[in-house]
C-alpha cells in the first residue's frame, strides 16, 4: 500500500474519514508512521485581500512543512543571490537543500529547526514606512516551547507579495 501524505492523514482523521474505512492491521503502521503536520493559525486581517491570502498561504505552507512553497514565497532575486549565486535555480517544487533551509529560517526570523515547528500563528501585520509589512507571531516546537516568528513582506514590481530576505 502506498504511504498516505501526512496532510491527507491529518485531514482524514479530522473529518472522521478513517473511522468508516476497513483497514487491516498491515495498513495501520503505515498510517501511524506518517508525521503529523504542523497547524497554522490565522493572521489578523489586514484589509488587503491579496496580502491576507498571501499570509494564509504562507502560514499553511509553513504548517505543512512545505519548504519548497515557502522558498517560492521569498523574494526570488534575493533568494537566488543567497542560495545559488552563479548556479541555475532548482526546478519548481524541488526540496530545498540545507543552504536554502537556512535562508528560509533567517527570512522568517526563526531560530528553531524548521521541521521542529508544530504550530505557527501569525498574530499581526503592520504596514511600515516604504510599503513593507512587518509580520509577527510565534511558533510552537515539538517540545512545546514557543518561539517568535517575524519577517517583512513587500509587494514586488509584478504586484505579487513576497517575503524579504535579509542581507540582500
Amino acid at each position: 500500500m502506498p504511504k498516505i501524505p501526512s496532510a491527507a492523514v491529518a485531514v482524514a482523521l479530522a473529518g472522521g474519514f478513517l473511522g468508516g474505512c476497513a483497514a487491516t492491521s498491515s495498513d495501520l503502521p503505515t498510517l501511524a508512521a506518517a508525521p503529523t503536520p504542523a497547524v497554522a493559525g490565522p493572521a489578523a486581517p489586514t484589509g488587503d485581500a491579496a496580502l491576507d491570502t498571501f499570509l494564509a498561504d504562507l502560514a499553511a505552507a509553513i504548517g505543512l512543512h512545505d519548504w519548497a512553497a515557502v522558498a517560492a514565497a521569498l523574494d526570488p532575486a534575493a533568494y537566488g543571490a543567497r542560495v545559488a549565486p552563479g548556479r541555475p535555480a532548482p526546478p519548481a517544487g524541488a526540496a530545498p537543500d540545507e543552504a536554502a533551509r537556512a535562508v528560509i529560517a533567517e527570512a522568517l526570523g526563526l531560530s528553531v529547526p524548521l521541521d521542529a515547528i508544530r504550530v505557527v500563528t501569525l498574530r499581526a501585520a503592520e504596514r511600515g514606512p516604504g510599503g513593507a509589512v512587518a509580520v509577527t507571531g510565534d511558533v510552537r516546537r515539538d517540545d512545546g516551547a514557543h518561539r517568535p516568528i517575524s519577517f517583512s513582506v513587500r509587494r514586488g514590481a509584478g504586484g505579487a507579495y513576497h517575503v524579504e530576505v535579509p542581507g540582500t
